[in-house]
């Protein structure tokens, strides 16, 4: 038994087909409009913005443990319940459920939506109602070096004003006609109440090497409200690749923080493969990335996100044997783009083509 007949079973939840997708009204709160949608790999999510889907479901075991053992921190009961449905095969183990490590690729029709809604962005960044957003960017956070341009490739902003809103809309509306809310919804670029996901924010873009946005990342320019990441995806932090590795002055692997840091690197020719936050990839994936690997993770106290990331990579990178540097900013500055913009382009970049030349 797949995933939707078990909503439809044990919820009484009517699942419809969304193009590639299923989708239903979510489980997890009360709405008229379904925006709880159901992925072919068997995980799910809530666009509606809801707190307990917000991290996504990564599997049938998972969902049917929020749905009915809230309080079963082993699962156990939920995969015994799966199995007694039939929504797992009799031989599964518990050990061997898939636990997704990294976000799953987007579908044909959320890259095409992503990539029409991100180039109204790029346009609003470079005309006259960007102008905020590109002094935040170049005077307050300092972005600067050879590779600059490259990097702004990624880059976009939407603005507050719901007019802009309209244009991204009318694009999607040209593309999609009576679609469009459904395109919308399911790349991740409306609320709960239908309205701009994504507003007053610095916006980057992951994108494939034919230019087509996979995810896309919007980051308040300022740290007071809350929420200052959120993700086309669903997932607070995510891949990000500023420039492609053709581009990258020097060899190596940064794994950075966030999207700042990432684009800090590679305008100054240093490749940033991977945006984590605190997520360190498993040994497997570790050993598929280009030595050395370069710790980019903001510089905190062991206790903080950072600091335990930092040694968890350093850990899972001397296990491997996996040659590794430490990348982060000195003591007393937190994070890439705020010591590129301590010290400048020059001296950021002459630090790390010493490290990176000291590490070959």
């Amino acid at each position: 038994m797949d995933m939707p007949a078990y909503l439809e079973l044990v919820q009484g939840i009517r699942v419809e087909r969304a193009g590639a997708l299923l989708r239903a009204n979510c489980p997890f709160h009360g709405e008229r409009t379904p925006s709880f949608y159901l992925f072919p790999d068997g995980h799910a999510y809530c666009f509606g913005g809801c707190d307990e889907a917000s991290s996504r479901v990564r599997d049938i075991v998972e969902l049917i443990y929020r749905l009915e053992f809230p309080g079963d921190p082993t699962r156990r009961r939920a995969f015994d319940r799966a199995r007694e449905l039939g929504a797992i095969s009799e031989s599964a183990s518990i050990m061997s459920l898939p636990r997704i490590t990294q976000l799953p690729l987007p579908t044909e029709e959320q890259i095409e939506t992503l990539t029409l809604a991100f180039n109204c962005y790029r346009e609003f960044f470079q005309r006259r109602v960007g102008v905020p957003a590109r002094r935040w960017l170049f005077e307050t956070r300092k972005l600067d070096g050879p590779q600059l341009g490259l990097v702004l490739e990624t880059v976009g902003y939407a603005p507050e004003g719901g007019q802009y809103h309209a244009e991204v809309i009318d694009r999607l509306r040209e593309r999609y006609g009576d679609q469009w809310v459904t395109q919308a919804t399911i790349a991740g670029l409306l609320n709960r109440s239908g309205g701009a996901y994504f507003r007053n924010r610095i916006m980057f873009a992951v994108r494939d090497k034919t230019g087509r946005v996979l995810y896309l990342q919007g980051r308040t320019l300022n740290d007071e409200r809350p929420y200052k990441y959120l993700n086309s995806r669903g997932i607070r932090k995510q891949p990000y690749e500023p420039i492609p590795p053709s581009a990258a002055l020097y060899e190596g692997t940064h794994m950075d923080e966030g999207a700042l840091d990432a684009a800090a690197h590679g305008a100054n020719g240093f490749y940033a493969l991977a945006l984590l936050g605190s997520r360190i990839p498993p040994l497997a994936t570790l050993k598929g990335f280009s030595p050395p690997i370069i710790n980019g993770l903001d510089n905190e106290p062991e206790e903080a996100a950072g600091g335990k990331g930092r040694k968890l990579l350093q850990e899972r990178c001397q296990e491997a044997g996996i040659p590794h540097i430490d990348g982060v900013a000195p003591d007393g500055i937190k994070d890439a783009s705020e010591w590129l913009a301590t010290v400048g382009k020059h001296r950021f970049s002459e630090t790390h083509r010493w490290r990176i030349d000291l590490a070959a």
